[in-house]
């Protein structure tokens, strides 16, 4: 009895462990974010979107600066101005500095806040791209930080990158609906 268990216990043992090894295969993919954030076309599109968005505001920034400019070159060139007349002139330069540099550090957190804004929308793009990659693919697991080494085999950003090229190809003759 005990030659014929010695006999059976290896083979059970190597049967025991081909079934948990079978049943622990998990198909694992990893997408290099930041990589898609710099190279898909949305990026681009969102940056172009907001440098039209503001163009007037930034425009009109520059028209101040400009105004700015010629009061300073007057207030530099006030020597036959009288001593009210000068500080009246430096008042209103230091005000105007003050209202710039508002209205400037305005546009800055609107063009911030509408920039974080259409990045979390391109996240959340990305997010579902990688999902539905993962699913047509069975993927189990997609990491996407914190990763030390990926092989070509598991890294699924090119296919994330063409698939959101297409959707962006795709939404390109749409009017925007926003």
């Amino acid at each position: 009895m005990l030659k014929s268990l010695k006999r059976i216990l290896p083979v059970l043992l190597l049967l025991q462990a081909s079934i948990v090894s079978a049943e622990s295969s998990h198909k694992v993919g990893f997408v290099n974010v930041p990589l898609i954030m710099k190279n898909s076309p949305q990026v681009a599109a969102i940056e172009e979107g907001l440098k039209q968005e503001y163009l007037s505001r930034n425009e009109a920034l520059d028209s101040r600066r400009e105004q700015l400019k010629e009061l300073e070159a007057q207030l530099k060139d006030s020597g036959s101005l009288s001593f009210e007349e000068r500080t009246a002139l430096e008042r209103k330069v230091l005000t105007e500095r003050r209202r710039l540099k508002e209205a400037t550090s305005e546009l800055d957190e609107d063009i911030a806040f509408k920039k974080t804004d259409e990045q979390n929308r391109l996240r959340v793009l990305i997010a579902e791209t990688i999902k539905s990659i993962a699913t047509e693919q069975s993927i189990d697991l997609v990491f996407e930080a914190a990763v030390v080494h990926a092989s070509e085999r598991a890294d699924i950003s090119n296919q994330v990158l063409e698939r959101m090229q297409a959707a962006y190809e795709a939404d390109k003759g749409k009017p925007a609906g926003k």
